[in-house]
């Protein structure tokens, strides 16, 4: 079995960093604004999967033409690829950060990390995240690896990227060039009749 550490993983992840935690935070945002006021009741299951569906139409259509990427579906999966050893999975998390797989044979083998391509062994990592008790606010986005139903390490793509989209700084609005020329001091601006500017002295 391959070795993986978390600085390993966190030197090879970090290029795409933005790319995964902006991908969770589009799905989370289309199901708040577009899929959840639908449902009168929306159920756990129906938010788990509307979510993991958004996000992972977010990061096929985000990784087109990046290299060294590479996304596919397979296994009723979405599958993240970085070279030809890692791939990553969409996945809610449990409360120990482990993701929420369907017992399958299949699933057995991401359990225990025994993922093959043909080539070689393959690690498995999650892109996973958590809601708050009520499943009405997003709590956390990490890529996780586990071993066995056991936490092996996580990284917080929130701490490690610096800022969700939510919290950057809003882009100043635009302004019409005209507005922007400022008349010398002490001169006096009049409207042109055209209802253009002009400086009186």
């Amino acid at each position: 079995m391959v070795i993986v550490t978390r600085e390993a993983m966190l030197e090879r992840l970090r290029p795409y960093m933005p790319l995964l935690l902006g991908s969770v935070n589009a799905g989370w945002t289309c199901w708040e604004k577009k899929v959840a006021g639908a449902y009168k009741s929306p159920t756990a299951r129906l938010r788990a999967n509307a979510v993991h569906d958004a996000v992972a139409e977010k990061l096929e259509a985000s990784i087109r033409r990046v290299p060294g990427l590479r996304f596919s579906r397979k296994y009723d999966r979405a599958w993240l690829h970085i070279g030809t050893d890692l791939v990553i999975e969409i996945h809610k998390l449990d409360d120990e950060s482990v993701a929420m797989r369907n017992q399958t044979e299949f699933a057995e083998l991401l359990h225990t990390q025994q993922l093959s391509n043909g080539l070689g062994a393959v690690t498995v990592l999650t892109l996973g995240y958590t809601f708050d008790e009520f499943g009405s606010k997003l709590r956390d986005v990490l890529v996780v690896y586990s071993i066995d139903g056991k936490l092996d390490f996580a990284i917080d793509l929130v701490n490690e990227v610096g800022a969700t989209p939510e919290q950057l700084p809003a882009r100043p609005p635009k302004t019409n060039r005209k507005e922007r020329i400022k008349a010398k001091p002490g001169v006096k601006t009049t409207k042109k009749p055209d209802g253009g500017t002009g400086n009186e002295s």
